[in-house]
């Protein structure tokens, strides 16, 4: 399937606050520390060592006759400013970092345990006695410097260059015996951001290709500020990219891969509140890229803009993905839906912990698109998956229902792959190569490969079937397709569209063919038609699976059409609507008042939906629930508004043909 995701911009969070502006926090709090010594902090973004001790962790007085614990720079926030103070991440009320009470004191004390000098011992200040006074001197200097530093950073502060309200410092929450300490955001101040925090041990060794492991119970402190490496993977994602920029006239170096690891199963999440009691509705993303590529971070992905808006808290996970993910072998004896597994992993994490961060785990609502909203189509059929989300958002997804993988297949991919690679063919020895060997071996012996899920009896219970109506959980759905999905991908010739249309199923090439004719080109027609039989028809199948099952459907279609040559060039493309849904329009897309007006519009829509189940809200155009009787869908482009479903008859005439399903 086509689709890789968004462009990772991939630069470093900033660190945040240094020392001589913590020592003008100091100073602004009326009282100097002269004479303290500060041991030098760890590398921006390590890891703090839970039993280490880290001369930054002092208390500030807050100004109101409490004392909070001030976190070491490396994990403060790109917002952190002058005088503000640290907040307990389950109350909200001025506290430690380490579960320390405040204490009604007006100057600053470290908390209760020994200072860095004891630490060291006697032994330390001998050695320092004896440096002489050329050490001495030499300390006196920089003492003048960090003086002069002082001053000039309280004369900024003075003149307004640090706000009142800023939040200087990091957010936090516990998780099990670990610290996560995040950053807020730089364009919603109130959302705490938690980024890279992992949800199972690292597959790698042995733990390749096997199901995702329980994470043993971290300790400690973990600065989760920064995004971790994505899932290994080859460039399918970022030529998705290069072909999108190339039609709005972006040069291809612009885009670039970040960082790959088989040490990727992470997640990041976006909260505006934090605390057990906000109880704010979950939105967990699925990331697109033909179950091949793709990762979670991408920068139409990042959850801030739709936290703040939507008032929910948002959740990205990785998985594994193509060699990694979907892979067989006969020494697994049937076991390959490792990807899925992945996301099933993430999403126990979820129930158990996202409580804490603000959210709500008896609501939570999957969304993704291509690959991510097919793999949800698969979870929402999995029992290994049932009672771990309420609700689905699909964007274009659904061609799930034309696979017909089997474990069997999935082996002999294994064989060839194993036999791509030197010397031994057995699992323990493709479990010994590292992941390039592994990856080049699987580019060049399975190229051609669609990678995906396949029927294990566990996650995939059953492939769909002429035999069964098509089943699934009973969850809310919203679901739908852009109008010009494959345009991109297709041109104006009349040999690719009728071999598109010949892989089709053989009953249903006429219909398709005669729809394809309908439209006003040869490419459109190509889209046209291939778009209807892998998603358009899917997701009227799948809503109405919903509807029997006792859940509510709602369907769309995305109209927009971005203005400008690149706009012309694409269309309503693979992948167009996701900007609009987390408000992340790149700044090389051309957007204008409408574009705004409807990323407003969805971001509505898809709030609502997660936190009732029913899109519609005041000021927005009513939507109605998809019924097969009278189907109808809401067309989001320059307009809004509810009509008739598209070639919902041609669908549900096609439905055996194309899919083996009744509708």
């Amino acid at each position: 399937m086509p689709r890789g995701g968004r462009r990772c911009r991939g630069q470093s969070p900033r660190a945040g606050l240094g020392r001589a502006r913590q020592g003008g926090e100091r100073r602004r709090a009326g009282r100097s520390r002269r004479g303290s010594r500060v041991r030098r902090q760890p590398a921006r973004g390590a890891r703090l060592h839970p039993h280490r001790r880290h001369d930054r962790d002092l208390r500030l007085d807050a100004g109101d006759g409490t004392e909070a614990a001030l976190l070491p720079h490396d994990v403060r926030g790109p917002d952190a400013a002058c005088g503000a103070r640290v907040r307990d991440a389950g109350s909200g009320q001025a506290g430690g970092d380490r579960g320390y009470r405040p204490r009604a004191r007006g100057r600053a004390t470290a908390p209760p345990r020994r200072t860095p000098a004891a630490a060291r011992g006697a032994g330390a200040r001998e050695r320092a006695r004896r440096a002489g006074p050329a050490a001495r001197l030499r300390r006196g200097r920089h003492r003048s410097r960090v003086s002069r530093g002082l001053c000039l950073l309280l004369l900024v502060c003075a003149a307004g260059g640090c706000r009142s309200d800023a939040v200087s410092a990091a957010p936090q929450v516990r998780v099990g015996e670990e610290w996560l300490v995040g950053r807020f955001g730089a364009t919603h101040p109130g959302v705490a951001s938690f980024l890279g925090v992992p949800f199972a041990e690292a597959p790698v060794g042995e733990l390749r290709w096997q199901a995702p492991q329980p994470l043993r119970a971290p300790q400690g402190r973990r600065a989760a500020t920064e995004f971790a490496a994505a899932c290994y993977q080859d460039d399918y994602n970022i030529d998705w990219y290069r072909k999108v920029g190339a039609a709005f006239g972006v040069e291809s170096s612009r885009f670039r891969n970040p960082p790959f690891s088989e040490n990727c199963l992470y997640l990041n999440i976006w909260t505006p509140a934090i605390g057990a009691d906000a109880k704010l509705p979950v939105m967990a993303w699925i990331h697109g890229g033909a179950n091949r590529s793709g990762w979670s971070f991408e920068s139409n992905y990042l959850g801030e803009n739709l936290a703040a808006r939507g008032n929910v808290v948002v959740v990205s996970i990785a998985y594994r993905h193509g060699v990694f993910g979907f892979f067989g072998h006969p020494e697994l004896e049937g076991a390959s839906n490792f990807g899925l597994l992945d996301q099933i992993a993430a999403l126990r994490w979820v129930q158990s912990h996202i409580g804490t961060f603000g959210g709500d785990p008896a609501n939570v609502t999957l969304f993704g698109e291509s690959a991510g909203a097919a793999n949800i189509g698969y979870l929402m059929a999995s029992p290994a998956a049932e009672g771990l989300f309420r609700r689905a958002i699909s964007q274009s997804g659904g061609y799930q229902m034309l696979e017909r993988r089997s474990p069997a297949e999935l082996e002999a991919l294994g064989e060839s792959l194993a036999a791509a690679v030197p010397e031994r063919r057995d699992l323990a020895h493709l479990r010994r190569l590292n992941s390039m060997t592994i990856l080049a071996a699987a580019n060049s012996a399975l190229k051609d490969h669609d990678w995906g899920p396949a029927v294990d009896g566990v996650v995939v219970v059953s492939p769909v079937s002429a035999q069964e109506p098509l089943r699934v959980t009973p969850v809310d759905l919203l679901i739908g397709t852009n109008r010009d999905e494959w345009y991109m991908y297709v041109d104006d010739d009349p040999a690719a569209r009728d071999a598109a249309i010949d892989a089709m199923p053989a009953d249903s090439r006429p219909a398709l063919r005669t729809l394809a004719d309908s439209e006003v080109s040869v490419r459109k027609g190509h889209d046209r038609a291939v778009t209807f039989a892998n998603m358009v028809c899917a997701g009227y199948l799948m809503a109405g699976a919903v509807r029997h099952a006792g859940g509510r459907a709602f369907v769309y279609r995305f109209d927009r059409v971005r203005p400008g040559p690149g706009g012309e060039r694409l269309l309503a493309y693979h992948g167009a609507e996701i900007p609009y849904v987390f408000d992340t329009h790149d700044n090389w897309l051309a957007t204008d008042e409408v574009d705004r007006r409807l990323t407003e519009t969805l971001i509505g829509y898809w709030s609502n939906f997660a936190r009732t189940g029913d899109p519609n809200g005041d000021g927005l155009p009513a939507w109605p629930q998809y019924v097969a009787a009278d189907a109808r869908l809401m067309a989001l482009g320059d307009t809004v508004a509810s009509q008739p479903a598209p070639d919902h008859a041609l669908c549900l005439e096609q439905a055996d043909t194309l899919y083996g399903a009744a509708p």
